[in-house]
Protein backbone atom coordinates (compact mmCIF):
# COMPACT_ATOMS: atom_id res chain seq x y z
CA UNK A 1 0.00 0.00 0.00
CA UNK A 2 1.44 3.38 -0.99
CA UNK A 3 1.81 6.33 1.38
CA UNK A 4 -0.89 8.24 -0.50
CA UNK A 5 -3.31 5.31 -0.14
CA UNK A 6 -2.66 5.05 3.62
CA UNK A 7 -3.16 8.79 4.00
CA UNK A 8 -6.39 8.77 1.97
CA UNK A 9 -7.88 5.71 3.73
CA UNK A 10 -7.11 7.29 7.10
CA UNK A 11 -8.84 10.50 5.99
CA UNK A 12 -11.97 8.62 4.87
CA UNK A 13 -12.10 6.78 8.22
CA UNK A 14 -11.67 10.08 10.09
CA UNK A 15 -14.47 11.74 8.11
CA UNK A 16 -16.81 8.82 8.77
CA UNK A 17 -16.04 8.75 12.50
CA UNK A 18 -16.25 12.52 12.88
CA UNK A 19 -19.69 12.52 11.22
CA UNK A 20 -20.85 9.70 13.52
CA UNK A 21 -19.48 10.98 16.83
CA UNK A 22 -21.88 13.15 18.84
CA UNK A 23 -20.87 16.79 19.16
CA UNK A 24 -19.07 17.62 22.41
CA UNK A 25 -20.09 20.68 24.42
CA UNK A 26 -16.93 22.66 23.65
CA UNK A 27 -17.27 21.92 19.93
CA UNK A 28 -20.89 23.03 20.04
CA UNK A 29 -19.69 26.33 21.54
CA UNK A 30 -17.54 26.98 18.45
CA UNK A 31 -20.42 25.80 16.25
CA UNK A 32 -22.61 28.46 17.90
CA UNK A 33 -19.96 31.06 17.10
CA UNK A 34 -20.20 30.13 13.42
CA UNK A 35 -23.78 31.46 13.44
CA UNK A 36 -22.42 34.87 14.44
CA UNK A 37 -19.20 35.32 12.40
CA UNK A 38 -16.72 37.78 13.89
CA UNK A 39 -13.06 38.68 13.50
CA UNK A 40 -12.35 37.17 16.93
CA UNK A 41 -14.16 36.00 20.07
CA UNK A 42 -13.78 36.53 23.77
CA UNK A 43 -12.44 33.04 24.53
CA UNK A 44 -10.39 32.26 21.41
CA UNK A 45 -9.53 33.51 17.93
CA UNK A 46 -12.04 32.91 15.16
CA UNK A 47 -10.33 30.23 13.05
CA UNK A 48 -12.27 27.28 14.42
CA UNK A 49 -15.62 29.05 14.00
CA UNK A 50 -14.79 29.96 10.39
CA UNK A 51 -14.12 26.27 9.67
CA UNK A 52 -17.49 25.36 11.22
CA UNK A 53 -19.10 28.12 9.12
CA UNK A 54 -17.66 26.54 5.96
CA UNK A 55 -18.83 23.09 7.09
CA UNK A 56 -22.37 24.27 7.79
CA UNK A 57 -22.76 26.15 4.52
CA UNK A 58 -21.18 23.52 2.31
CA UNK A 59 -22.31 20.32 4.06
CA UNK A 60 -25.17 21.44 6.30
CA UNK A 61 -25.68 20.23 9.85
CA UNK A 62 -26.51 16.65 8.94
CA UNK A 63 -24.99 14.57 11.77
CA UNK A 64 -21.71 16.29 12.61
CA UNK A 65 -20.37 16.76 9.09
CA UNK A 66 -19.79 20.44 9.82
CA UNK A 67 -16.59 19.15 11.46
CA UNK A 68 -15.15 18.05 8.13
CA UNK A 69 -13.24 21.19 7.02
CA UNK A 70 -11.29 21.24 10.30
CA UNK A 71 -10.68 17.48 10.22
CA UNK A 72 -9.39 17.67 6.65
CA UNK A 73 -7.15 20.63 7.48
CA UNK A 74 -5.58 18.82 10.44
CA UNK A 75 -5.10 15.63 8.41
CA UNK A 76 -3.21 17.60 5.75
CA UNK A 77 -0.55 18.21 8.42
CA UNK A 78 0.47 14.56 8.12
CA UNK A 79 1.19 14.92 4.40
CA UNK A 80 3.29 18.04 5.05
CA UNK A 81 5.41 15.91 7.39
CA UNK A 82 5.65 13.14 4.79
CA UNK A 83 6.93 15.67 2.24
CA UNK A 84 9.44 17.08 4.73
CA UNK A 85 10.72 13.63 5.76
CA UNK A 86 11.11 12.03 2.33
CA UNK A 87 14.85 12.92 2.12
CA UNK A 88 15.45 11.31 5.52
CA UNK A 89 13.01 8.36 5.91
CA UNK A 90 12.54 5.32 3.71
CA UNK A 91 9.02 4.24 2.74
CA UNK A 92 8.76 1.78 5.65
CA UNK A 93 9.57 4.45 8.23
CA UNK A 94 7.16 6.91 6.59
CA UNK A 95 4.40 4.30 6.77
CA UNK A 96 5.03 3.89 10.47
CA UNK A 97 4.86 7.64 10.91
CA UNK A 98 1.42 7.76 9.27
CA UNK A 99 0.16 4.79 11.29
CA UNK A 100 1.35 6.20 14.61
CA UNK A 101 0.12 9.72 13.78
CA UNK A 102 -3.37 8.34 13.02
CA UNK A 103 -3.54 6.33 16.25
CA UNK A 104 -1.71 8.55 18.75
CA UNK A 105 -4.46 9.77 21.10
CA UNK A 106 -4.02 13.53 20.89
CA UNK A 107 -3.15 13.94 17.19
CA UNK A 108 -5.05 10.90 15.86
CA UNK A 109 -8.46 10.31 17.44
CA UNK A 110 -8.11 13.71 19.11
CA UNK A 111 -8.27 15.35 15.68
CA UNK A 112 -11.86 14.12 15.27
CA UNK A 113 -12.93 16.66 17.90
CA UNK A 114 -12.91 20.17 16.45
CA UNK A 115 -11.15 22.66 18.70
CA UNK A 116 -8.82 25.62 18.07
CA UNK A 117 -5.99 23.06 18.20
CA UNK A 118 -6.76 21.75 14.70
CA UNK A 119 -6.09 24.89 12.62
CA UNK A 120 -3.11 25.64 14.87
CA UNK A 121 -1.63 22.17 14.24
CA UNK A 122 -1.87 22.68 10.48
CA UNK A 123 -0.20 26.09 10.40
CA UNK A 124 2.38 25.07 13.04
CA UNK A 125 3.31 22.08 10.87
CA UNK A 126 3.46 24.28 7.78
CA UNK A 127 5.69 26.65 9.78
CA UNK A 128 8.10 23.78 10.56
CA UNK A 129 8.15 22.89 6.85
CA UNK A 130 9.01 26.50 5.94
CA UNK A 131 11.73 26.85 8.58
CA UNK A 132 13.22 23.51 7.50
CA UNK A 133 13.30 24.78 3.91
CA UNK A 134 15.10 27.89 5.14
CA UNK A 135 17.67 25.81 7.01
CA UNK A 136 18.39 23.79 3.86
CA UNK A 137 18.20 26.54 1.21
CA UNK A 138 18.84 29.79 3.16
CA UNK A 139 16.40 31.70 0.95
CA UNK A 140 15.57 34.72 3.14
CA UNK A 141 12.12 35.28 1.62
CA UNK A 142 11.07 32.09 3.42
CA UNK A 143 11.31 33.97 6.72
CA UNK A 144 8.64 36.39 5.46
CA UNK A 145 6.48 33.46 4.38
CA UNK A 146 7.02 31.90 7.82
CA UNK A 147 5.67 35.03 9.51
CA UNK A 148 2.56 35.02 7.31
CA UNK A 149 1.93 31.31 8.00
CA UNK A 150 2.26 31.83 11.75
CA UNK A 151 -0.11 34.80 11.53
CA UNK A 152 -2.75 32.48 10.08
CA UNK A 153 -1.95 29.99 12.86
CA UNK A 154 -2.48 32.75 15.43
CA UNK A 155 -6.04 33.09 14.13
CA UNK A 156 -6.41 29.42 15.06
CA UNK A 157 -5.00 29.65 18.59
CA UNK A 158 -2.87 32.16 20.47
CA UNK A 159 -0.42 29.41 21.49
CA UNK A 160 1.02 29.73 17.96
CA UNK A 161 2.97 32.72 19.35
CA UNK A 162 5.41 30.41 21.15
CA UNK A 163 6.65 29.24 17.74
CA UNK A 164 8.69 32.49 17.67
CA UNK A 165 11.11 31.68 20.54
CA UNK A 166 11.22 28.01 19.54
CA UNK A 167 11.93 28.87 15.91
CA UNK A 168 14.61 31.42 16.84
CA UNK A 169 16.25 28.79 19.05
CA UNK A 170 16.28 26.35 16.12
CA UNK A 171 17.87 28.98 13.87
CA UNK A 172 20.48 29.73 16.54
CA UNK A 173 21.41 26.06 16.99
CA UNK A 174 21.89 25.71 13.23
CA UNK A 175 23.88 28.99 13.10
CA UNK A 176 21.34 30.67 10.84
CA UNK A 177 20.47 33.48 13.28
CA UNK A 178 22.83 36.15 11.98
CA UNK A 179 22.91 39.90 11.41
CA UNK A 180 22.28 39.19 7.74
CA UNK A 181 19.04 37.36 8.58
CA UNK A 182 17.79 39.98 11.06
CA UNK A 183 16.06 42.30 8.51
CA UNK A 184 14.24 39.31 7.05
CA UNK A 185 13.18 38.16 10.52
CA UNK A 186 11.75 41.64 11.13
CA UNK A 187 9.92 41.45 7.79
CA UNK A 188 8.66 38.03 8.94
CA UNK A 189 7.24 39.71 12.04
CA UNK A 190 5.42 42.18 9.77
CA UNK A 191 4.08 39.17 7.85
CA UNK A 192 2.85 37.73 11.14
CA UNK A 193 0.96 40.95 11.95
CA UNK A 194 -0.58 40.97 8.46
CA UNK A 195 -1.63 37.30 8.69
CA UNK A 196 -3.13 37.74 12.16
CA UNK A 197 -4.71 41.16 11.48
CA UNK A 198 -8.28 40.08 12.46
CA UNK A 199 -7.10 39.17 15.97
CA UNK A 200 -5.46 42.54 16.57
CA UNK A 201 -8.36 44.51 15.08
CA UNK A 202 -10.96 42.81 17.31
CA UNK A 203 -8.84 43.13 20.46
CA UNK A 204 -8.12 46.79 19.74
CA UNK A 205 -11.86 47.41 19.42
CA UNK A 206 -12.68 45.41 22.57
CA UNK A 207 -10.12 46.64 25.12
CA UNK A 208 -7.84 43.62 24.51
CA UNK A 209 -10.43 41.45 26.28
CA UNK A 210 -9.49 38.17 24.60
CA UNK A 211 -5.75 38.56 25.29
CA UNK A 212 -6.42 39.46 28.92
CA UNK A 213 -8.71 36.46 29.37
CA UNK A 214 -6.14 34.01 27.96
CA UNK A 215 -3.30 35.41 30.08
CA UNK A 216 -5.41 35.17 33.23
CA UNK A 217 -6.58 31.70 32.20
CA UNK A 218 -3.05 30.29 31.94
CA UNK A 219 -0.94 32.47 34.23
CA UNK A 220 -3.34 34.18 36.59
CA UNK A 221 -3.19 32.11 39.79
CA UNK A 222 -1.80 33.99 42.84
CA UNK A 223 -0.44 30.87 44.59
CA UNK A 224 1.34 27.74 43.36
CA UNK A 225 0.06 24.17 43.75
CA UNK A 226 2.49 21.28 43.25
CA UNK A 227 -0.37 19.21 41.78
CA UNK A 228 -0.40 21.43 38.68
CA UNK A 229 3.13 20.46 37.69
CA UNK A 230 2.83 16.81 38.71
CA UNK A 231 -0.44 16.34 36.82
CA UNK A 232 0.99 18.10 33.78
CA UNK A 233 4.06 15.85 33.63
CA UNK A 234 2.04 12.68 34.20
CA UNK A 235 -0.45 13.78 31.55
CA UNK A 236 2.27 14.40 28.97
CA UNK A 237 3.90 11.04 29.73
CA UNK A 238 0.56 9.27 29.26
CA UNK A 239 -0.35 11.13 26.06
CA UNK A 240 3.08 10.85 24.42
CA UNK A 241 3.39 7.24 25.72
CA UNK A 242 6.44 5.70 27.43
CA UNK A 243 7.50 3.68 24.36
CA UNK A 244 7.54 6.82 22.21
CA UNK A 245 9.42 8.81 24.84
CA UNK A 246 12.05 6.07 25.16
CA UNK A 247 12.51 5.89 21.38
CA UNK A 248 12.73 9.70 21.21
CA UNK A 249 15.39 9.70 23.92
CA UNK A 250 17.39 7.13 21.96
CA UNK A 251 17.14 9.30 18.84
CA UNK A 252 18.46 12.29 20.81
CA UNK A 253 21.43 10.17 21.92
CA UNK A 254 21.98 9.21 18.28
CA UNK A 255 22.20 12.90 17.39
CA UNK A 256 18.89 13.67 15.73
CA UNK A 257 18.89 17.17 14.17
CA UNK A 258 18.62 20.08 16.57
CA UNK A 259 15.57 21.60 14.84
CA UNK A 260 13.59 18.39 15.37
CA UNK A 261 14.57 18.06 19.04
CA UNK A 262 13.69 21.71 19.68
CA UNK A 263 10.26 21.48 18.06
CA UNK A 264 9.57 18.18 19.87
CA UNK A 265 10.46 19.43 23.33
CA UNK A 266 9.90 23.19 23.05
CA UNK A 267 6.12 23.33 23.63
CA UNK A 268 6.34 20.70 26.39
CA UNK A 269 9.05 22.65 28.22
CA UNK A 270 7.19 25.94 27.75
CA UNK A 271 4.01 24.65 29.35
CA UNK A 272 6.01 22.89 32.04
CA UNK A 273 7.24 26.35 33.05
CA UNK A 274 3.71 27.80 32.95
CA UNK A 275 2.52 24.98 35.25
CA UNK A 276 4.21 26.92 38.08
CA UNK A 277 1.81 29.82 37.45
CA UNK A 278 -1.48 28.01 36.86
CA UNK A 279 -3.24 24.78 36.06
CA UNK A 280 -1.97 23.61 32.66
CA UNK A 281 -4.27 21.42 30.58
CA UNK A 282 -2.89 18.29 28.93
CA UNK A 283 -3.74 19.33 25.36
CA UNK A 284 -1.95 22.70 25.45
CA UNK A 285 1.41 21.40 24.10
CA UNK A 286 -0.37 19.45 21.32
CA UNK A 287 1.98 20.91 18.70
CA UNK A 288 4.86 18.90 20.22
CA UNK A 289 3.36 15.48 19.56
CA UNK A 290 3.75 15.09 15.78
CA UNK A 291 7.42 16.21 15.95
CA UNK A 292 7.86 13.85 18.92
CA UNK A 293 6.67 10.88 16.81
CA UNK A 294 9.10 11.91 14.08
CA UNK A 295 11.90 12.17 16.64
CA UNK A 296 11.07 8.71 18.01
CA UNK A 297 11.28 7.23 14.51
CA UNK A 298 14.37 9.19 13.48
CA UNK A 299 16.95 6.94 15.11
CA UNK A 300 14.92 3.72 14.99
CA UNK A 301 16.00 0.72 12.94
CA UNK A 302 13.55 -1.70 14.55
CA UNK A 303 9.90 -0.96 15.14
CA UNK A 304 8.84 -3.19 18.01
CA UNK A 305 8.08 -0.14 20.14
CA UNK A 306 6.00 1.30 17.29
CA UNK A 307 4.05 -1.94 16.86
CA UNK A 308 3.35 -2.13 20.60
CA UNK A 309 2.22 1.51 20.68
CA UNK A 310 -0.03 1.07 17.64
CA UNK A 311 -1.71 -2.04 19.10
CA UNK A 312 -2.34 -0.41 22.49
CA UNK A 313 -3.63 2.82 20.93
CA UNK A 314 -5.81 0.88 18.49
CA UNK A 315 -7.39 -1.19 21.26
CA UNK A 316 -7.93 1.92 23.38
CA UNK A 317 -9.65 3.63 20.43
CA UNK A 318 -11.98 0.67 19.91
CA UNK A 319 -12.84 0.73 23.61
CA UNK A 320 -13.59 4.46 23.54
CA UNK A 321 -15.79 4.18 20.44
CA UNK A 322 -17.64 1.24 22.01
CA UNK A 323 -18.29 3.30 25.14
CA UNK A 324 -19.63 6.18 23.05
CA UNK A 325 -22.00 3.81 21.25
CA UNK A 326 -23.07 1.42 24.03
CA UNK A 327 -22.31 3.41 27.23
CA UNK A 328 -21.41 0.31 29.21
CA UNK A 329 -19.57 2.09 32.04
CA UNK A 330 -21.69 1.71 35.18
CA UNK A 331 -21.18 5.23 36.55
CA UNK A 332 -23.35 7.76 34.69
CA UNK A 333 -21.32 10.57 36.25
CA UNK A 334 -18.05 9.26 34.85
CA UNK A 335 -15.35 11.91 34.45
CA UNK A 336 -14.24 10.38 31.15
CA UNK A 337 -14.55 12.72 28.18
CA UNK A 338 -16.94 10.27 26.50
CA UNK A 339 -19.57 11.04 29.17
CA UNK A 340 -19.69 14.62 27.89
CA UNK A 341 -21.38 13.52 24.66
CA UNK A 342 -24.51 12.46 26.59
CA UNK A 343 -24.32 14.82 29.56
CA UNK A 344 -27.51 16.74 28.74
CA UNK A 345 -29.62 13.93 27.27
CA UNK A 346 -32.07 13.99 30.18
CA UNK A 347 -32.73 17.70 29.69
CA UNK A 348 -33.39 17.10 25.99
CA UNK A 349 -35.75 14.21 26.73
CA UNK A 350 -37.74 16.36 29.18
CA UNK A 351 -37.69 19.62 27.26
CA UNK A 352 -40.30 22.07 28.59
CA UNK A 353 -43.21 22.85 26.31
CA UNK A 354 -43.02 26.55 27.11
CA UNK A 355 -39.99 28.80 27.23
CA UNK A 356 -37.76 30.61 27.16
CA UNK A 357 -35.12 28.23 28.51
CA UNK A 358 -31.72 29.43 29.77
CA UNK A 359 -28.63 27.38 30.58
CA UNK A 360 -26.20 27.65 33.48
CA UNK A 361 -22.96 27.33 31.50
CA UNK A 362 -21.75 28.00 27.97
CA UNK A 363 -21.19 24.25 27.53
CA UNK A 364 -24.81 23.46 28.38
CA UNK A 365 -26.18 26.30 26.26
CA UNK A 366 -24.08 25.29 23.26
CA UNK A 367 -24.81 21.57 23.42
CA UNK A 368 -28.54 22.20 23.76
CA UNK A 369 -28.42 24.71 20.89
CA UNK A 370 -26.72 22.18 18.64
CA UNK A 371 -29.05 19.29 19.49
CA UNK A 372 -32.20 21.38 19.06
CA UNK A 373 -30.85 23.42 16.14
CA UNK A 374 -32.29 26.46 17.91
CA UNK A 375 -30.51 29.03 20.09
CA UNK A 376 -30.41 28.34 23.82
CA UNK A 377 -28.56 31.05 25.76
CA UNK A 378 -26.55 30.96 28.93
CA UNK A 379 -28.04 33.31 31.52
CA UNK A 380 -25.84 36.40 31.55
CA UNK A 381 -23.55 36.64 34.57
CA UNK A 382 -23.69 32.97 35.56
CA UNK A 383 -20.34 31.19 35.99
CA UNK A 384 -17.28 32.56 34.21
CA UNK A 385 -17.51 35.32 31.63
CA UNK A 386 -17.71 33.99 28.07
CA UNK A 387 -19.04 34.84 24.61
CA UNK A 388 -22.65 34.33 25.75
CA UNK A 389 -22.31 37.28 28.11
CA UNK A 390 -21.81 39.43 25.03
CA UNK A 391 -25.00 38.19 23.31
CA UNK A 392 -28.28 40.09 23.54
CA UNK A 393 -30.21 36.83 23.94
CA UNK A 394 -28.51 36.05 27.27
CA UNK A 395 -30.71 38.62 29.03
CA UNK A 396 -34.33 37.55 29.80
Amino acid sequence: MTLAQIWLIALIVKLALSAWLPMSADEAYYWVWSHNPQWNYYDHPAGVSWLFWIGRHVLGDMASTSRWPAVILAHMSLWIWVDLLKPYFDSSKLRWFLILACLSPIVGPGSLIVTPDLPMIFFWTLGIWVIHRYLTTEKPVLLVLLGLVLGFGFIGKYVTAIFLPIGLLALAFHRKLTLKSLPWILLGFVGFLVGSFPVWLWNLQNDWASFRFQLDHGLGEPTYEVAWTVEYLLGQAAIAFPTVLFAAWMSIKRKAPAWLIIFSLGPIVFFFLTSFKGNTEANWPVTAHLPLLVLALWGSTKYRWAKASAVIWGLALILVLAEVQFRFLPDPKSKLKTAEFHKYDQILENWPQQGPVFARTYQMASKLSFERRHPVYKLRGMNRHDEYDRMDGSMP
